[in-house]
């Protein structure tokens, strides 16, 4: 997993998750970026050709760092300047070839809309942003202005029977918004008229507190717009 996914962990039940607390949170990061992207968004982007990429939530930049180093030109936003800060560093470490295909830009994302124009983007990517269900609803139906024809948008979520698992899981329930509404959400805009929608779920094998493998479960969804 990349360095970011906003949601609450557990124990955080009085924790305002708002951009002072994911400064504090990356402003205390003891750790590099791994270097490992997610899983799903490798298996996508591997299979469309390189172009403009939007990541949302991206915090330390784990998956714009990887889709820089495999050919993308990547714009991360995030809440935390200190997040997209030390992502820039990570960029730097790469070199210079990488560090110029990155773009950081520091907003809201409970209220963020894409430029027509600056953010239309071959892929548009979120990893584990756990908004509150009106908010991430929002924003799986805003981010569809930021793609292009013949371009992809993938959101994906931990999916709600994680929470079984014993890993570090937001520990509110209506926080694991269903992938389907998000995909009704999507539908509900007049202009994806004729776009694929679909929605699933992946099982995959995750490494657990005490290094022994856990199957977890990816929620995704998966929208294609036409050329």
């Amino acid at each position: 997993m990349s360095g970011h996914g906003h949601g609450p962990g557990h124990g955080h039940d009085d924790v305002v998750f708002d951009q002072g607390y994911w400064e504090d949170r990356y402003r205390t990061r003891d750790t590099p970026w791994s270097g490992r992207a997610n899983a799903v968004l490798v298996a996508e982007a591997t299979a469309l050709p390189t172009g403009r990429a939007l990541d949302l939530g991206c915090g330390t930049g784990g998956d714009v760092l990887w889709l820089a180093q495999h050919g993308w030109t990547v714009t991360g936003v995030d809440w935390s300047r200190e997040g997209l800060a030390q992502g820039a560093t990570d960029a730097e470490r790469l070199g210079a070839d990488v560090a110029r295909r990155v773009t950081w830009q520091q907003a809201d994302l409970e209220t963020w809309e894409p430029d027509p124009v600056a953010d239309r983007c071959d892929l548009v990517t979120s990893h584990f942003l756990h908004l509150p269900r009106e908010a991430m609803r929002r924003l799986a139906a805003a981010a569809c202005g930021a793609v292009a024809p013949g371009g992809t948008l993938l959101v994906v979520l931990h999916d709600v029977t994680d929470m079984e698992t014993g890993l570090r899981r937001p520990d509110m329930v209506e926080r694991f918004v269903p992938v389907e509404e998000l995909a009704d959400a999507v539908t509900a805009r007049p202009d994806v008229a004729g776009w694929d929608v679909r929605t699933d779920r992946r099982r995959r094998e995750q490494a657990g507190p005490d290094g022994e493998p856990v199957a977890v479960t990816d929620a995704v969804l998966l929208v294609r717009r036409p050329d």
